[in-house]
């Protein structure tokens, strides 16, 4: 399933800073890219189908295409979820010191 731009950002609220493009290979529509940010912090996303399904990642700032670890995941709800998951651990990490990836959430809606 493509998910593009304006699809993505509709799962985001108006708190989020969504910056997506559709990614186009000869007038072909593959899904989009681009930064989603809230308080100062971001992750990349990027859903053309790349093997692994859908890709995120965190970011030093939107112009960080290299950033953190890829995930994954398979769907809309997985990215959203995941998306706004590594969102919170930025924010606590910058907020308290400590190192985001120390940070586990159990339980957290998206």
């Amino acid at each position: 399933m493509k998910i593009l731009a304006t699809k993505l950002k509709n799962q985001f609220s108006t708190a989020h800073a969504v910056a997506l493009k559709n990614i186009r290979v000869n007038a072909d529509v593959r899904g989009c890219s681009g930064f989603i940010s809230l308080h100062g912090v971001h992750v990349y996303v990027n859903t053309e189908v790349l093997g692994g399904g859908y890709m995120y990642r965190t970011a030093q700032h939107v112009k960080d295409y290299t950033g953190g670890r890829n995930m994954w995941t398979k769907d809309l709800a997985g990215l959203v979820a995941g998306v706004n998951n590594l969102l919170a651990a930025q924010v606590i990490a910058q907020r308290s010191g400590a190192p985001a990836d120390r940070l586990i959430f159990v339980g957290v809606a998206a």
